[in-house]
């Protein structure tokens, strides 16, 4: 996707936001289970989730040496760090969920790797032990230091770390847009399919580990309270699997008036997230500013520029997303 088409993506997104929804955050009730009886409805929801654990599995699989960590310098090399995620971020936040009970069990499968992966998993349900990523066989992309002293295998890998974590998000929007209502008409993920718009911003896009390339605001000062910013609002991924689609044939599940439909593919939900998600640390003040210009879940593209936010590390920044 060129870099033209991005940003007309992000206006399209302000469309969205200002003429099609017309709203600011997520309502509250999102655990609140509408289909609370309906077995084919879980067995769904259930079928989804398995969808996504595969993709995952898959990733894992054939590129292991970036997920393993260690919480001590002569630890052994596991993926508890990674796993903890899958379950705890991923499994038991997958929409919905009955008096804090996940209500999906284990799936099964003939794959005995994906068998032996998940029972992995699910191991995660009831252990609480803290597991650290202090040690990675990979690059620490949190560590400006470290693509200081090598750019292009830190690029390389929060490359690749980018695909997949659009495989995953493709894996979602694809079943979101086209396998998500029921017959007469209702969204199995609740009005406007909220629930699992705010699984993907939260869980997915914003949680996905190891991929976050920190950078700061100039008047950021080390030691000092500081916000935690993301440069494109989590709402902008959460929305746009309304208002596009993954398969041509189809409508969106909320298109904008007088525009074609954008199908986005994995490989353009990569260029998504290339462009769009950047992490900045900023300080209390600065984050004043977004709040009283009400752009903390929708800005322009322009918005830092706008209030006064400089990026310290304005070389590395324009060096990846220019």
């Amino acid at each position: 996707m060129k870099r033209n088409e991005l940003i007309e993506l992000r206006g399209e997104w302000e469309s969205f936001k200002e003429d099609t929804e017309r709203r600011v955050n997520l309502p509250s009730g999102l655990n609140t289970n509408p289909f609370e009886e309906d077995k084919d409805i879980t067995q769904l929801r259930e079928s989804h989730l398995n969808r996504v654990l595969k993709v995952i599995h898959s990733q894992v699989s054939e590129n292991q040496n970036l997920f393993l960590s260690r919480s001590s310098k002569h630890g052994q090399d596991s993926l508890d760090y990674f796993n903890k995620w899958v379950y705890n971020g991923l499994v038991s936040t997958f929409p919905y969920r009955k008096n804090d009970e996940v209500i999906y069990q284990k799936p099964i499968s003939s794959d005995k790797g994906y068998n032996e992966w998940l029972n992995e998993v699910w191991k995660w349900k009831d252990n609480k032990t803290r597991v650290s990523k202090r040690y990675l066989t990979s690059h620490r992309l949190n560590d400006m230091d470290e693509w200081n002293s090598d750019f292009e295998g830190c690029y390389n890998e929060l490359k690749t770390r980018m695909k997949f974590l659009s495989e995953i998000i493709y894996t979602i929007h694809d079943f979101v847009s086209n396998d998500s209502t029921t017959n007469d008409g209702k969204y199995i993920y609740g009005k406007n399919m909220n629930s699992i718009r705010g699984f993907l911003g939260q869980w997915i896009v914003r949680c996905y580990p190891l991929k976050d390339v920190v950078f700061h605001s100039e008047n950021w000062k080390s030691g000092e309270s500081s916000v935690f910013e993301h440069w494109t609002p989590m709402s902008f991924f959460r929305d746009i699997i309304m208002f596009t689609q993954t398969r041509k044939s189809k409508k969106p599940l909320m298109g904008i008036e007088n525009k074609d439909i954008r199908v986005l593919s994995p490989s353009v939900w990569y260029d998504i997230l290339m462009f769009n998600f950047r992490i900045v640390h900023i300080t209390k003040e600065e984050d004043k500013r977004l709040n009283k210009k009400k752009w903390k879940t929708y800005r322009p593209l322009n918005g830092y520029d706008v209030i006064g936010i400089n990026i310290k590390e304005k070389e590395m920044w324009d060096r990846l997303y220019s």
